[in-house]
């Protein structure tokens, strides 16, 4: 019962099943006179519970290192936030499900992070993204984020308009310029850039990841430190994509 219909499930089947057995030898006992069965009662309540509480106790471990391998698949390692894995099971679930819904999709990138890693060693840069993470997550929650690049994260809001989606990525933007980051005895000011773009009927999740990687490199070559919303039409899908030369830029 446990291997085919689960912990719950089986738990519950293995009390219908075992409250069975007693009522079937209950009546042999009083309604036949069978009084022979008495040690079988106890063969059977001994053996029964016995299976049943090895059972219990294997599946529920199966089910932790089940649940622990499928957060490893979908968590990223550095910071424990989602990966990209997460980012594409949540956006397929999305339009499997989004009927009336909404989606704003925004991406976060940490201004010149590349110099953080040259100049205090990628120790620090590690403790920086970690820390980064956290700051985003007081804002979006642990649910709505996502790591999806080295020093680049996304953010999906379901159900909120493009202005809402503006205003937390103005409050990320404002939380993690004014954080002290302070590493043994050193001072690192960080500002961050966010491209947004909203779901549109027909978009797929690159379509939204290139519209929002176009309006982060606007913030990049506007100076940095501020938020950008896409501005495609609706019946228009995005065909432009970022160059490596602009991607060494960023």
């Amino acid at each position: 019962m446990y291997a085919l219909l689960g912990r719950r499930h089986g738990f519950y089947a293995s009390i219908a099943i075992f409250v069975l057995q007693l009522c079937i030898l209950g009546y042999r006992v009083f309604h036949v006179g069978d009084h022979s069965v008495a040690g079988l009662l106890v063969n059977l309540i001994s053996s029964y519970c016995t299976v049943w509480l090895i059972s219990h106790i294997y599946e529920g471990n199966r089910r932790d290192v089940e649940q622990t391998l499928s957060s490893l698949a979908s968590r990223d390692a550095l910071t424990s936030t989602h990966n990209r894995l997460a980012l594409t099971t949540a956006f397929g679930h999305f339009e499997r499900h989004r009927h009336d819904e909404s989606l704003s999709l925004l991406i976060i990138d940490l201004d010149f992070f590349k110099s953080i890693n040259d100049r205090y060693g990628h120790d620090v840069g590690d403790k920086v993204l970690i820390e980064t993470s956290q700051l985003i997550m007081q804002i979006v929650g642990d649910d709505n984020l996502y790591r999806i690049g080295g020093e680049e994260f996304c953010v999906t809001l379901f159900n909120q308009s493009v202005d809402h989606a503006e205003t937390v990525g103005e409050r990320i933007r404002h939380l993690v310029a004014s954080n002290p980051y302070v590493y043994n005895d050193q001072h690192i000011h960080l500002t961050l850039s966010v491209g947004i773009c909203s779901y549109q009927p027909g978009h797929h999740l690159g379509d939204l990841l290139r519209m929002a990687d176009k309006e982060l490199y606007r913030a990049k070559e506007s100076g940095r430190n501020q938020v950008r919303l896409c501005s495609v039409p609706k019946e228009e899908l995005p065909t432009t994509t970022v160059s490596p030369q602009q991607e060494a830029h960023l």
